[in-house]
Parts: C-alpha cells; sequence; structure tokens
C-alpha cells in the first residue's frame, strides 16, 4: 500500500526541483541562477517533503519508499516541465543544456553524480542551516554536478539510449555520494 502523504509530497518535491530548475535555466547570470535553485531544497526542508537525493543517503528509507519517492519526484518534474514547456527560451536553453550534459563521458557524470551526492547530503544533514543549504547547491550548480532529479529535464529534451544510461550513473553517484558522507560521518 502507498501512503499517499508521502507520495504527494514526493510530487511537490518534485515541482519545487523544477522550479529551481526553470530559474536556472531562464536566468542569465549562472551565479544569481545558482542561488535561485536552492529555492526548491529550501521548500523541500521548510515543507518537510520527500526529495529522492535527500532520502537515499539514510538506512532508514526501504528501496521500496525510495522507489515511491522517486516516482513522485519524477512526476513532479514532468508537471514542471510542462508548464514550462510554452517558453521557447526555456524549451531552447534546455535543449542546448542538455546535449551537452550527455556529451560528457560516463565517467565524468558518474563522478558529478558522486559529487551532488555528497553536496546534497551534506545540506540534508545542516538542513536548519540555511547557508549551508544555499552553498550546497550553488557549489553542485556551479561545478557541473549532476542531481538524478533535476537532470530529468535534461533527459526530456535528449532523450535516447546513451543519454538514460549516463542518466542510471548519475542515480548511482548520487546513491554513491550520499553514502560515503553518511558512512564517513558515523
Amino acid at each position: 500500500m502507498i501512503d499517499s502523504k508521502m507520495f504527494k509530497k514526493a510530487i511537490l518535491a518534485g515541482i519545487m526541483i523544477g522550479l529551481g530548475v526553470a530559474a536556472k535555466t531562464l536566468v542569465e547570470n549562472p551565479y544569481l541562477g545558482a542561488f535561485l535553485f536552492s529555492l526548491g531544497l529550501l521548500a523541500v526542508f521548510e515543507l518537510q517533503l520527500n526529495l529522492y537525493t535527500g532520502k537515499v543517503g539514510f538506512s532508514t528509507f526501504s528501496p521500496k519508499t525510495l522507489t515511491i519517492i522517486y516516482i513522485g519526484n519524477a512526476i513532479g518534474m514532468l508537471i514542471t516541465i510542462f508548464l514550462f514547456s510554452t517558453n521557447p527560451n526555456y524549451v531552447s536553453t534546455l535543449q542546448q543544456a542538455s546535449i551537452a550534459k550527455f556529451a560528457k563521458p560516463w565517467y565524468q557524470m558518474l563522478a558529478m553524480g558522486t559529487v551532488c551526492g555528497m553536496l546534497i547530503h551534506t545540506a540534508t544533514r545542516a538542513k536548519t542551516n540555511k547557508i549551508i543549504t544555499v552553498l550546497c547547491i550553488m557549489v553542485f550548480i556551479l561545478v557541473g554536478a549532476e542531481h538524478c532529479i533535476a537532470d530529468m529535464a535534461n533527459l526530456w529534451y535528449a532523450p535516447g539510449l546513451i543519454p538514460l544510461g549516463k542518466f542510471c550513473l548519475v542515480i548511482i553517484g548520487n546513491i554513491l555520494g550520499a553514502k560515503l558522507v553518511e558512512f564517513l560521518l558515523n
């Protein structure tokens, strides 16, 4: 049985991350875009939403629960992609970014997924400190780290087997990074 409240909070988390992607995509200044992207994670923390990358490092969440959260996040991202699909600047900028993103070598996608997992897990562990949250998000954006929920927008605009394979490496990297931080803290 699926916990409907948990699932709805996962959908809303996906929407919040999608809004962060939209802000980052539509703002020309990369620093401002990285700063505005942090709205997504701040909203996740403040509203106690369920974000896959915020939960995956903790052993208290079962694979079933994480899968439900991931599916909810995906639905939320798809809602946001749909809402912004009428904005030509959003679509063209995201299409160009998607082609560049999935042109990266597989090992870079895995490594940058791991970096993102480390930063998101750090932000989650320090969630009451808004400065840490914002800085973790800004660093993840500015260094080109890969987030398996945010990157769904890129996968939407660059579909195919190779992008899908690299996207799966981002998921693995997010898990590895989160688990690494958790392991080193305990």
